[in-house]
């Protein structure tokens, strides 16, 4: 039986189809490769690969069938589209239907909103330009894992690419008489030209170098020069013919491994580094051709081959399934991760059997076959997002009755970032006036000119409502200036990613302010963790402690808060929706209290000088008993998974001055006091 249900189907693989289980062997491992990596990043690195992948196979196929339709004077455009349309929109429309029901029974208002639109986009196949414009990819951005339908954006692709690709070959055909080495040297030039442009653009434009045909056609290219060069038929492979073929192979099988265990979410991508997995699947495309023993005996294994003939159903259902289990829960545990591995696979064999086969094998002519395959799917995707969006993704029938708008105002107060404040002076840009700016004082704000100054990035602007509550305990008022992903440290070159520059225009503001003795208590924090591993970092940082003592100020070093992982800030809110409860501290103990190396050293220097340096452990609030813990009472204490929010700081605060700890807080404030009079 269980061999029956991994069947192929014989038709498909009959001698004269000229099919080959091998492709479907590497689509496999394609689909698989991308579903282990977003069930969890670290089981395989470089699982995203399997997207590029899939280029290079449908770059390879699509082209040789042109080509030889082209070869037997056959070929044309409207059947070919006719057979795109078969091949692609049927899945596509229903899964994206159901995504839709779904999200309309599950989603908040303004999620539901953003489903609808990435719908409407991707049922007119440039679902990758929707994302290019509007996913936000910000630092404080929602997690995008929890988007629907982001999976589409790599469709949008491919879709694009069979738009333009068949009636560029005609043209170049026309144009060469069909002069294949012609045909194939451009490709290959336009092909180098896109990967090219992938790499020089990476960094200045990140999201259309991901997103984006211009800078992943390439993939798609080699595929197709593959499909041109490589003959038809293979006759006698003994000798070194032999050799050659099971080293490319092996170098095939070596290439896509070492993408898939040493490439990460840090790497640079696409660009130089999408090459290797591409490279590898041309190598085992051409070893499959001509007989590999992978390609034969591990490629071709009947189960293998299944996944890859339900591939498309399964990256189509893969996605929506732990976007819809992240939305919820965060982060996909062990036992939500089984569930949607065995629902995927079953949603895939039914849209393979059920949509796929059926609709592949139709052909009711073209006219039916743009109006029922392609025109009234789109008209159905299209009206559920307009009506979607009419209503502000169900507004008022979701967030009906006074009980949920009071907890949902609420909630949403206590999740809100520090930054989103007035008086949180946390910018992404140097400001020089940061220092004389009203606004930027918290705590006792009748006190008097502020002699204590908060400084670092985002992780010093999460305390300044825990300090702002123990300012106003102690009668102090307090300056913050915080920018975003710049260490606290006088030296350049220090500053994250596109920060760097204003970084460094940032440090030499606070410095003036400091070497004119403004203030006699300086408090910073920073991503200690990140930040300890550039090059250099710990010598600049001593540099610049010197630096602030000689200006006559004590140094308070705050540590970071525990990490958080699979957090999500509208767990209480979102739970609202669904009939049973969720568990939103279902991941407290995954938090870990312990201090980073960077802040033990930080606090073996205040243990060596304890008249001129202070060291706040925040994890000590939070971890209140060694047991971390994101809430409070059912109040959520983090804005995500890495800052708590500016309420969350403020009970924080309270908690301190209820505790022992908070002794060692207060005591920083008071003794300014003291100083001053």
């Amino acid at each position: 039986m269980l061999a029956k249900f991994f069947s192929v189907n014989p038709v498909a693989v009959s001698a004269g189809s000229g099919y080959r289980p091998d492709i479907d062997g590497l689509r496999a491992i394609a689909v698989l490769s991308v579903i282990v990596y977003h069930i969890n990043r670290s089981f395989m690195p470089g699982g995203f690969v399997g997207v590029d992948i899939f280029f290079v196979i449908s770059g390879f196929l699509i082209t040789g069938n042109i080509w030889s339709e082209m070869s037997k004077g056959k070929f044309s455009l409207l059947n070919f589209y006719v057979r795109r349309i078969h091949r692609i929109y049927p899945a596509f429309a229903v899964v994206t239907m159901v995504t839709l029901l779904i999200g309309s029974f599950l989603l908040l208002s303004s999620d539901l909103v953003r489903l609808a639109r990435s719908a409407f986009w991707a049922a007119l196949s440039i679902p990758n330009v929707y994302f290019w414009k509007y996913l936000d990819t910000s630092y404080f951005a929602a997690a995008a894992e929890q988007e629907p339908l982001l999976h589409m954006w790599s469709l949008g692709v491919e879709e694009q690419f069979y738009f333009i690709w068949p009636a560029t070959l005609l043209v170049l055909c026309a144009a060469t008489k069909r002069n294949k080495l012609l045909i194939v040297t451009l490709a290959i030039l336009a092909g180098l030209a896109s990967f090219a442009y992938a790499q020089t653009f990476l960094s200045a434009a990140p999201k259309f170098t991901y997103y984006m045909l211009p800078a992943r056609a390439g993939e798609l290219l080699l595929g197709a020069v593959t499909a041109l060069l490589l003959p038809g038929k293979v006759t006698g492979c003994d000798g070194l013919n032999r050799w050659v073929t099971e080293m490319c192979s092996i170098a095939g099988v070596a290439l896509i491994g070492c993408s898939l265990i040493f490439l990460n979410h840090f790497s640079e991508f696409p660009g130089v580094n999408s090459i290797w997995p591409c490279l590898g699947a041309v190598l085992l495309i051409v070893a499959g051709q001509r007989g590999a023993w992978f390609s034969r005996s591990v490629l071709s294994l009947q189960p293998v081959v299944y996944i890859g003939l339900i591939s498309y159903s399964l990256y189509l259902w893969h996605w929506p399934v732990l976007a819809f289990i992240r939305y919820f829960y965060g982060e996909v545990s062990i036992g939500t991760g089984i569930f949607s591995v065995f629902f995927m696979l079953m949603a895939a064999w039914l849209s393979y059997r059920y949509v796929e086969i059926p609709f592949r094998h139709w052909r009711p002519g073209w006219k039916r076959s743009v109006g029922l395959v392609w025109v009234l799917p789109l008209l159905l995707i299209g009206g559920s997002s307009l009506a979607l969006l009419s209503t502000n993704g169900l507004q008022n029938i979701i967030e009906d009755g006074r009980g949920y708008k009071e907890r949902s105002a609420e909630l949403q107060k206590s999740v809100a970032p520090a930054y989103s404040y007035k008086y949180v002076c946390q910018t992404s840009s140097a400001d020089a006036d940061v220092l004389r700016d009203p606004r930027c004082i918290v705590g006792d704000v009748a006190a008097g000119k502020p002699r204590v100054l908060i400084w670092g990035d985002s992780k010093a602007a999460q305390y300044v409502g825990l300090f702002d509550e123990l300012g106003k305990q102690s009668g102090v008022s307090i300056r913050n200036a915080e920018h975003s992903s710049c260490p606290p440290v006088f030296a350049d070159g220090y500053g994250v990613g596109r920060y760097r520059e204003s970084c460094d225009k940032f440090w030499r503001v606070i410095h003036s302010g400091v070497m004119q003795r403004d203030y006699d208590t300086i408090v910073i924090s920073g991503s200690w963790g990140y930040y300890a591993g550039l090059a250099g970092f710990s010598k600049v940082f001593e540099n610049t402690i010197h630096e602030l003592r000689a200006a006559g100020a004590r140094v308070v070093f705050v540590t970071d808060v525990p990490v958080y992982r699979g957090y999500n800030r509208e767990c209480l809110k979102r739970s609202m929706r669904l009939p049973w409860k969720i568990n939103c501290g279902a991941n407290e103990t995954s938090m870990r209290g312990d201090l980073s190396p960077f802040e033990v050293y930080l606090s073996d220097m205040v243990r060596k000088d304890t008249e001129n340096f202070h060291f706040l452990n925040s994890k000590e609030l939070l971890c209140p008993g060694g047991i971390c813990s994101g809430t409070r009472m059912g109040v959520p204490l983090y804005f995500d998974e890495g800052h708590v929010s500016l309420e969350g700081g403020r009970l924080l605060a309270r908690d301190a001055l209820d505790s022992s700890e908070g002794s060692s807080w207060l005591s920083i404030l008071q003794h300014d006091v003291v100083e001053k009079k």
